[in-house]
């Protein structure tokens, strides 16, 4: 049972961060929106860059890649939350709680594709945020990611026997 409650609180914890994620880009939303900005636009990269026909520099498309990614981040904030909860609920049947797993493991993959593809992919390869010194988000994303990894990895060993 302990191991279960663990793997809850981890859950719980992952929800937590979220939350304060989609507090902070709503509350400071204007700095939000200048970093996108900016990584849409492509503004900081080299001039004669080969790769600057990328660059989405409308405003509009700003702010809507900034509330997708909020209420992206609100929804999966939410299904952790969930997730957290079910597995609460059956943390002293190891059966029930392998079986409740479910929602938990969707909102730490939506977290992971999240980080993997809209930051790493999207924002860094993409629209090559790697090549800016100041409109950089590589490493803090990576961070991310590899802590949903994390998260996902620990949740996905089976814990149904009587002790765990």
């Amino acid at each position: 049972m302990l191991i279960r409650s663990l793997k809850s609180l981890l859950v719980f914890a992952m929800a937590l961060m979220f939350a304060v994620i989609v507090v902070g880009n709503v509350f400071d939303f204007e700095a939000n929106l200048r970093f996108i900005s900016h990584v849409m636009s492509m503004d900081t990269l080299p001039q004669d860059s080969a790769i600057g026909g990328r660059a989405i520099a409308n405003e509009v498309f700003h702010h809507i890649a900034l509330w997708i990614i909020i209420f992206w981040q609100a929804a999966i904030t939410l299904i952790l939350l969930l997730g957290g909860v079910a597995l609460w609920g059956e943390r002293d049947s190891g059966p029930a709680f392998q079986q409740v797993k479910g929602t938990a493991m969707l909102g730490l993959f939506l977290g992971l594709f999240l980080y993997l593809v809209v930051f790493l992919i999207i924002g860094g390869e993409w629209f090559a945020m790697w090549q800016s010194k100041d409109w950089n988000a590589q490493s803090s994303s990576f961070r991310f990611a590899a802590l949903f990894v994390f998260a996902l990895v620990i949740l996905l060993f089976r814990d149904d026997r009587p002790g765990d």
